[in-house]
Order: structure tokens, then C-alpha cells, then sequence
């Protein structure tokens, strides 16, 4: 009885090891690929900012958080967030927003990477520049609502990443996949030390109990549309 209960859950184990992320959330993978198609152009045209890369690439590194947006959407985009965020700040409601998931913190990130690297200078229109800081919480809500503002802020993302990823220019592209993703998932203002002990733990997506590892995520979804 002993064995056969040993057996029984290595053969478990065995199941839920070999499950990846687009079987167990096939219409999550489904919805993200289908959105890389219909905004293939728009993919491709970044990758052209980015070296090494393709629209494929620009896709994998935001495709984990695409998959979820329809069932995050319903949650956590709510009124009271944006109200909490633009009457407080950050601190008090941050949250994501839009098909890539990137939350106000994000943008504001952002904003203050662009202004301090000189090798970002074309991007520094994005900023948003008010002294009312009521107002400019608003106008950044009002971009992360828009499609096309999503879009930029991933290329700059990507600028970024590229110049805090020098070290990886020369690795595969699985590596490079792994690298981008890590940044955009965990925060590109990390230290290596605290991105290496985030980088193999399984903690997407955030509200489920089926977590996987979010670069190995992206590279699977990577693979699907190549």
C-alpha cells in the first residue's frame, strides 16, 4: 500500500511538472496570440528601435501580462483605484492598467530614467511635465488607457532594458527573452543581486494558485508566434 501511494504521487508530480503555462491557461494564450496578430505592425515597427530583436521578441516580454488582461481587467481596473491614485499618489493607488498591465509607479519610472540618460534624450517628450502633480497623476492615467501610449512606453521600456542589459547584447535570444522580461516583470531599478534571487522563482500570475516562472513564460509564448 506504502508503494503504491509513493508511486502514485510521484506520478502526480510527474503531471503537474510537465503542465506548462499554455495548456494551463489555453485561452489566456489563445487571446495574447491573437493580439500579437492583429498589432503585428505595430510589433515589428519597435523591434526596429530595439537591437537584436524582432516583433516576436518585443511581443514575448509582454505576453505573459497580456494573456491575463480580461480576467484582470474585471478585478483591479476599478474607479475607486484611479480616484485613490490620482488624489494620492502612488502609494496609495497604485495599480495596472491596459492590455500590457503597466502600472502609474511604472510610468513614473520611467519618466525619471528618461530624464537622467542622456542616450534616452529622443523619448523625453514622453515626460510628462506639471508642476500640479494632481494633474499630471491624470494625464498619466489617460495615456495608460490608450493603446498607442502603451505602446511607447514599452519601446521605452525596451531602451531601457537595452541600456541596463549591455552585458546580455551578444547572448542567445532565449537569454536576452529571459533578461527583458525579468526587468519588465520585477522592475528595471533592481539590483542584479535582487533580480537574480527573483529570477527562478514561480510567481505568475500573481492572483492564481497554478504559478509559473514569468521569463520561462514569455519564452514559451515567444515560441508560439516566432
Amino acid at each position: 500500500m506504502r508503494y503504491f501511494l509513493f508511486v502514485l504521487a510521484f506520478a502526480i508530480k510527474i503531471s503537474v511538472d510537465a503542465q506548462t503555462y499554455s495548456t494551463v491557461y489555453e485561452e489566456e494564450c489563445k487571446f495574447s496570440q491573437q493580439f500579437y496578430k492583429e498589432h503585428l505592425k505595430k510589433f515589428d515597427s519597435i523591434s526596429t528601435k530595439i537591437k537584436n530583436s524582432s516583433g516576436a521578441f518585443v511581443f514575448s516580454v509582454i505576453a505573459p501580462e497580456l494573456s491575463q488582461y480580461q480576467w484582470l481587467q474585471a478585478k483591479i481596473e476599478t474607479y475607486s483605484n484611479k480616484v485613490m491614485y490620482v488624489q494620492f499618489g502612488k502609494r496609495y493607488g497604485d495599480f495596472s492598467i491596459g492590455y500590457f498591465q503597466m502600472k502609474p509607479s511604472f510610468i513614473e519610472a520611467i519618466e525619471v530614467f528618461v530624464k537622467n540618460e542622456p542616450k534616452l534624450i529622443e523619448y523625453i517628450n514622453a515626460v510628462i511635465v506639471n508642476n500640479d502633480a494632481r494633474q499630471a497623476r491624470i494625464e498619466r492615467i489617460k495615456r495608460l488607457e490608450n493603446l498607442q501610449w502603451q505602446f511607447k512606453y514599452l519601446e521605452i521600456f525596451l531602451k531601457i532594458a537595452e541600456v541596463k542589459s549591455d552585458a546580455y547584447k551578444n547572448k542567445t535570444v532565449t537569454e536576452r527573452i529571459k533578461r527583458f522580461a525579468l526587468l519588465y516583470n520585477t522592475g528595471f531599478n533592481k539590483t542584479d543581486d535582487q533580480l537574480n534571487k527573483i529570477s527562478s522563482l514561480n510567481l505568475f500570475p500573481h492572483f492564481s494558485l497554478n504559478k509559473f516562472n514569468y521569463c520561462n513564460v514569455a519564452v514559451e509564448l515567444y515560441e508560439k508566434v516566432k
